[in-house]
């Protein structure tokens, strides 16, 4: 739901609380700056110890005001603001701004604040920007709620930043510059407020286009993001494209670094990598992303003051040859064209300029050319339609009058619609040019390469727009298959993380996705049988529910075409299941298929990537799926349209549409399976993953060859008694989200609870569901602590999203008999888990140290995947510090280049460090994966099989 924030940003009183009497103090500045700004609402400072400060009368708190205010601003400690935000909150106030750092950014006890602060924001459903944030500013009206510079120039240009130090940098450029602005957000750690708050906050306005515009500006209202993270992936998204086919969105986000590889894994999971997904999704939706910071300050300026070029034919005007062609380079390049300039235009040009210049685009007008000769060039140029933006570039010569040339500049571009960007090249000769140039609202940049490229993402943005005027018709929805249910159901009770290949393909047909006839079979007649009724050639394979990469381990066999052939493959295929039964415990069979000859290979995959959701990705398949690099990714749901846009951005669409003498391949058919793929994983939340690799499309059709299908389990339910379950009553204390989508509850019960660390507890999430969540700790007797990880996005999730303080919550238990199993001859504990899984572990393992005074040594292994999923690592840490027993490892699967920790996945590490595991119990829980990897790990290493103990709902 939309945040109402009108009394943020547009409130008719504002509170000071920290305000002060001391120049430097950020509460000072903040008075200042809101009382300088021309703000025409009642200003309230607070400060107990200032009666007044002339004419200004000061408050000693919130609640002496005359008023309740709409909008306060907390300047003080850290230790201080939590009190301030509860005395708010009662007394009503709605919106704060918190410039106060301390918080999460500087660790775990900063950290605990904020889940505080957070704790009251959702009690008494404030609006909070911050903390660690320098405020906000806005032009129309006038007001500065920040501890920054004094803003002046009014302009049209939105910006949200999540750094204060690129938001002063930003406020300085615009100073330098003249570049004015009509909003600017900090919004610091995001604790409650964040960016699709803000752009849901402007989208009335920003979801239409402007009927006029003011003189000397677009027509346009730019918004520029600075993110270090995003909050909500597929809702920002949705709000973008509903901005940018009226006005320009453009965001810088560093972060960059591929996924790293991982093991149970398809091809799809390792291609789509999270950065890649951005992009996709960035430019599905139409918004511009900045490569570097540069990018961003050169397209706050030229979308704020030129409206975009209607096409991508550039003339350029130079004094210089050298920087002309290299002008001319970086325009072809980035996809823009050189305009063709008319031969009446020619004739003009020959006719002005001397009889040595150049008038073949690039223009050039010489190096001794004086203010008019550049003028001259220039409005020929702008008279020809075919010029649909200019590059103006300018060296300094002795001759050269620098200022002339601009105010010449300036004037013909009031005069004339295209936009006009300038490179005026030099140092101090030519600063004066570039001040006249930004009083005219003309782009300057010290490089003509610089300016090329901002022409051309004005111009792609422009083209995207142009073809999304009108939204997509969504295809309608599958109706819920019950077939399709079933197979997804049945390999999950059968504790399966992945189809095989037979459940896989039956998966694929209940969507009308086509597969080549095939078969298990168990001997060779039955093979025969096969081949007497599909033909030769066939392939055989190895089938089994952990066994995604078949190829990597011998256990493909293609283009078998006789009954010979069809002995030693199946000998061989035989006599690799006897090799690999230890290596995968899973039951493994033989698949035969109807081998398909002819065609072009691709790639077929949806995965759920954790801020963007459902990721459909595209490109050639087969042997050259990593090699050539050819990820196309489309964030579902998908339409004809997108799909048919997809494959023709594709390296191997040249071969799909028919190369030289062969015809286009089943292209129509293609589309129809890769919408039925998406609506596949879209409907069902089992699939954490699904690929096709190869998809073979031929002239005559499209079959899927070899899909994989990985699972998402899902908890289990508690049993319920014949008689109806005797549910208990607890409130909801707290909710937190500790990171993305780990969610952290305490609840009180109206009854005394008893159980042993690693129980878990059934809620009810729905009148006809019952989920179970394992204990996390324990306040008291009557309280109790769980984590709930939302990213299945199930009925649980999405029950215990909306969760909030003080409602109550129907629960059974405690259950269960993954607790402590004390041992005389152990001499060490290893616990490893994985997401939501360490909840357990964390329970019993502060149990141990600090109600047990266990002194063996207890390791501790922690995975998650990235550093968005960050929690309780301060909190083991110290842990480790206050008991020499307990070691603590946390590895990150997924990290990008910024993470400086451990990385991989834990078993790596267990296998490091535990060599001897035969005086080990170990505690395991979270993914299916990792469970079963491990346990084959511990009994290797010699650690008895009833010594590794694992979560279970009994």
């Amino acid at each position: 739901m939309t945040r109402d924030l009108t009394g943020m940003f547009s409130p008719r009183s504002i509170a000071v609380i920290g305000a002060s009497q001391t120049a430097q103090k950020v509460g000072a500045i903040a008075l200042k700056n809101i009382i300088i700004s021309g703000y025409k609402g009642r200003i309230y400072p607070i400060n107990p110890k200032i009666t007044a400060i002339g004419a200004l009368k000061f408050y000693p708190d919130i609640t002496s005001l005359p008023e309740i205010p709409d909008l306060a601003v907390i300047a003080i400690p850290a230790n201080l603001v939590i009190n301030e935000l509860e005395k708010g909150g009662k007394h009503g106030v709605k919106n704060f701004v918190i410039f106060t750092a301390g918080f999460k950014e500087i660790g775990d006890s900063g950290l605990q604040l904020e889940k505080q602060l957070i704790d009251v924001a959702n009690r008494y459903q404030l609006n909070i920007l911050g903390p660690n944030c320098l405020g906000f500013a806005s032009t129309t009206p006038p007001l500065n709620v920040t501890f920054g510079q004094v803003i002046k120039d009014p302009g049209n240009l939105r910006l949200i930043s999540q750094s204060g130090a690129i938001a002063a940098s930003l406020f300085d450029w615009c100073q330098t510059t003249t570049l004015g602005f009509n909003d600017f957000v900090t919004v610091g750690n995001k604790s409650v407020v964040n960016e699709n708050d803000i752009l849901g906050h402007w989208l009335p306005q920003l979801s239409q286009t402007l009927s006029t515009s003011t003189p000397g500006l677009s027509s346009v209202i730019p918004v520029g993001l600075y993110l270090e993270s995003i909050s909500n992936g597929q809702e920002l998204v949705k709000i973008i494209s509903q901005i940018t086919p009226h006005h320009p969105v453009f965001i810088l986000k560093p972060g960059k670094s591929p996924a790293a590889a991982a093991a149970m894994r398809s091809h799809t999971g390792a291609i789509a990598g999270e950065d890649r997904v951005l992009d996709a999704a960035l430019t599905q939706s139409g918004a511009i992303r900045c490569q570097e910071l540069g990018d961003f300050f050169d397209l706050s300026q030229a979308f704020a003051w030129e409206n975009a070029p209607l096409g991508p034919q550039v003339a350029v005007i130079s004094n210089a040859g050298g920087p002309a062609v290299l002008t001319t380079d970086t325009i072809a390049e980035l996809g823009l064209e050189m305009a063709k300039l008319s031969p009446e235009t020619k004739q003009k040009l020959l006719a002005s300029l001397p009889r040595i210049a150049s008038i073949i685009n690039p223009i050039d007008v010489l190096g001794d050319a004086l203010a008019d000769r550049f003028g001259q060039a220039l409005e020929i140029v702008l008279q020809d339609q075919a010029a649909q933006a200019v590059v103006v570039i300018l060296t300094p010569q002795l001759m050269t009058q620098i200022e002339k040339t601009a105010e010449i500049i300036g004037q013909l571009s009031l005069k004339y619609p295209q936009p006009i960007l300038c490179s005026f090249i030099g140092g101090n000769h030519t600063i004066n040019g570039q001040k006249i140039l930004n009083q005219f609202k003309i782009p300057t940049y010290p490089y003509p390469e610089r300016a090329i490229k901002t022409v051309a993402s004005m111009w792609n943005w422009q083209k995207w727009r142009q073809n999304h005027l009108l939204p997509p018709t969504i295809p309608a929805t599958q109706a819920i298959q019950e077939d399709t249910k079933k197979i997804l159901t049945d390999a999950l009770a059968a504790n399966q993380t992945t189809l095989n290949n037979q459940q896989a393909d039956l998966l694929l047909s209940t969507f009308d996705i086509p597969t080549p006839p095939t078969s298990i079979i168990n001997n060779l007649e039955e093979v025969n049988q096969f081949t007497q009724k599909n033909g030769w050639p066939i392939v055989l394979k190895l089938s089994s529910s952990g066994l995604l990469h078949k190829s990597d381990i011998g256990g493909v066999i293609t283009n078998i075409k006789s009954s010979s052939e069809l002995t030693n493959a199946l000998n061989q295929l035989t006599q690799k299941i006897t090799e690999l039964s230890k290596q995968y415990p899973q039951p493994m069979k033989v698949q035969v298929q109807k081998q398909i000859d002819t065609g072009v290979e691709v790639i077929l995959g949806v995965k759920r990537d954790p801020t963007f959701g459902s990721v459909l990705l595209f490109g050639a398949g087969g042997k050259y799926a990593e090699i050539l690099d050819d990820h196309n990714l489309w964030l579902l749901p998908l339409t004809q349209l997108d799909a048919q846009q997809l494959v023709e951005r594709s390296k191997v669409y040249k071969l799909l549409s028919g190369f030289r003498d062969d015809p286009p391949y089943r292209l129509d058919q293609l589309y129809e399976v890769m919408i039925c793929l998406g609506q596949l994983a879209n409907q069902y939340p089992q699939i954490a993953e699904i690929e096709i690799n190869p998809l073979i499309i031929t002239h005559h059709g499209v079959w899927a060859v070899d899909p994989k299908v990985l699972l998402t389990p899902t908890p289990s339910p508690a049993p319920v008694p014949a008689s109806g379950p005797n549910f208990k009553t607890a409130k909801t204390i707290s909710h937190t989200v500790l990171a993305d989508k780990f969610h952290y509850f305490v609840f009180e019960t109206t009854t005394p609870l008893s159980f042993k660390s690693g129980q878990y507890i059934s809620i009810q999430v729905g009148p006809q569901r019952i989920n179970s969540y394992s204990i996390a700790g324990t306040v008291n007797s009557h309280q109790i602590e769980i984590l709930v990880d939302t990213s299945p996005d199930g009925i649980g999730s999405h029950y215990f999203e909306n969760l909030k303080e003080g409602e109550e919550v129907k629960l059974l238990g405690p259950f269960g008999n993954f607790t402590y199993k004390p041992d005389n001859n152990v001499q060490e504990l290893v616990f490893l888990g994985t997401g939501s899984g360490i909840a357990p572990l964390r329970c019993i393992i502060k149990s141990l140290l600090q109600n047990d005074h266990l002194t063996i040594p207890i390791t501790l292994y922690f995975g998650l995947r990235y550093q968005t999923d960050l929690f309780w690592q301060q909190e083991f840490e110290s842990l480790a510090s206050h008991y020499p027993n307990f070691h603590f490892k946390l590895s990150l699967s997924q990290p990008d280049n910024s993470w400086t920790g451990l990385k991989g996945h834990i078993t790596d590490h267990l296998v490091a460090d535990f060599p001897d595991c035969s005086k080990v119990n170990a505690y395991l829980c979270g993914s299916q994966a990792m469970i079963k990897e491990a346990r084959q790990l511990l009994t290797t290493a010699g650690c008895p099989d009833n010594h590794i103990y694992q979560e279970k709902f009994d």
